[in-house]
């Protein structure tokens, strides 16, 4: 569940279209940069390296919600996650792990084509069908205006 969290945020970050920048979301970054720091100096206190990690998700979900993080943010917020994942190898390992989904890429966005097309046509039990099929074989879809997207369960 935690692992999901960062790689929902990540998503969200990468979805940004607003342009800008925002002092705040740098100053976010820092202090979520230090306290990790500080944690892994700790003795390699991973539980607080982890905490700051997850304050800074919090903080960037926040900002994405109120439209206060722009496409100019976004390298520096990567930057910062690459940084923690250099340290702890968390986000690296569940990108290798979707990488290859349990159903093959090309199955799953003709079966996403499908579930449209069946909403199109009002056909709810099919959509529900198809998404509840491809949770079964843990693919997760997530609708929103820009399209659905699909991640592993």
């Amino acid at each position: 569940m935690a692992l999901q969290r960062l790689t929902a945020c990540l998503a969200r970050v990468d979805a940004i279209t607003a342009a800008g920048t925002h002092p705040e979301i740098a100053a976010r970054i820092e202090e979520a940069q230090r306290d990790f720091a500080e944690a892994m100096m700790q003795d390699l206190n991973t539980a607080a390296a982890l905490a700051a990690m997850f304050e800074l998700v919090r903080a960037l979900n926040s900002a994405i919600d109120a439209g206060t993080v722009g496409t100019g943010d976004v390298p520096a917020i990567r930057a910062a996650f690459e940084g923690f994942d250099r340290v702890l190898g968390i986000l690296s390992l569940r990108r290798a792990e979707e990488a290859t989904p349990p159903v093959p890429v090309e199955e799953i966005e003709q079966l996403i084509a499908d579930r449209q097309a069946a909403r199109r046509r009002r056909d709810f039990a099919a959509s529900d069908k198809i998404r509840d099929e491809l949770l079964a074989r843990g693919i997760i879809l997530e609708d929103s205006a820009a399209g659905t997207r699909w991640k592993r369960k």
